[in-house]
């Protein structure tokens, strides 16, 4: 009977553990609104639906753990102002391209296909206020290129909820 017992009682503290992670790792609340993006390129206009990283801990946490994303779809990392930017893929199983974008919305540099869960760090050039973060090979698939640039960028502070879009 003890033995029946323990094993029950084993079962119930894995479960409650196993629900307490699953609990902690799901996004809460509604999923974030898409912000609307154009990059014009010598093929054409582009255009994406992004999640926008606007506070330092939505820009630590990125796309992180993410396993899948849409050719039209991104995580667009807005800054409070210019700087050297730095990036890393630690815990995105992902690959990605990652677009630094300077305050005139000009793309200053792309890095293709990133190696997914790289603890390496990833530095863009100085005046940089944005970053881009795209599906591995959706800029070369579309001809993106640096010097393009990218249309209806929020401005620092600026909150999907207050945009005239």
């Amino acid at each position: 009977m003890k033995r029946f017992r323990i094993g029950w009682i084993s079962a119930l503290l894995l479960l409650t553990a196993a629900g307490a992670i699953l609990i902690y790792w799901l996004p809460a609340g509604d999923p974030p609104e898409a912000w609307p993006l154009a990059i014009d390129s010598a093929t054409g206009t582009h255009r994406f639906a992004v999640e926008l990283a606007l506070t330092p801990e939505a820009q630590a946490q990125g796309l992180m753990y993410r396993e899948d994303l849409p050719n039209d779809a991104g995580m667009l990392f807005v800054y409070d102002r210019p700087d050297v930017r730095t990036m890393w893929m630690k815990n995105t199983p992902l690959s990605l391209d990652m677009l630094f974008i300077d305050p005139d919305g000009v793309i200053r540099r792309i890095v293709r296909d990133t190696i997914p869960l790289s603890p390496s760090t990833i530095i863009g050039p100085r005046n940089i206020l944005y970053v881009l973060e795209l599906r591995a090979g959706v800029t070369r698939e579309l001809g993106i290129n640096t010097g393009d640039r990218i249309r209806n960028l929020p401005a620092p502070g600026q909150s999907p909820s207050s945009s005239s879009r």
